[in-house]
């Protein structure tokens, strides 16, 4: 066997691995768009449900303001607006609890939480009263003040 016959021989090879490359990157890539293009999709579709929650939560909130101004009659919208008065007063009371363990006062006037060493409120400048009670300990020796926002 001569030179030239292997050298041919190894052209030929490398034309078909280079032909099964071609073919090879050719089916990544279409594979690789098909994928990005599944993912945008997918990614539009949830932009689109995002802002249709959007939608609905801004039409919940409309209906339960409508509640607020007696104009919704149906029983059961007035049974969810009634679960959410309740669910509101819960978290204004765990509200509160978190201003007696934060100690922070509360302003009556616009609901600003400021430290209890404040003397006016950061936000609307309205003078803060509490009450200080006489310092006590918990069970982990830690001090507690208790703080009462006075009512006028």
């Amino acid at each position: 066997m001569n030179f030239d016959n292997i050298f041919d021989k190894f052209r030929g090879y490398a034309d078909v691995a280079m032909d099964k490359v071609g073919k090879a990157s050719k089916t990544a890539a279409s594979k690789t768009e098909n994928v990005v293009s599944r993912a945008k999709i997918r990614f539009s579709i949830n932009e689109a449900n995002d802002k249709i929650d959007e939608i609905y939560k801004l039409m919940g909130k409309r209906l339960y303001e409508q509640y607020l101004e007696d104009l919704i009659t149906d029983p059961d919208f007035v049974d969810q607006c009634k679960k959410i008065d309740e669910l509101n007063k819960d978290i204004d009371e765990l509200n509160s609890e978190l201003t007696d363990l934060r100690a922070v006062v509360k302003c009556e006037y616009c609901g600003v939480y400021n430290k209890i060493e404040s003397t006016f409120c950061s936000k609307c400048g309205a003078k803060l009263t509490k009450t200080q009670e006489p310092e006590s300990s918990n069970d982990d020796g830690e001090e507690v003040i208790e703080v009462d926002i006075a009512e006028d």
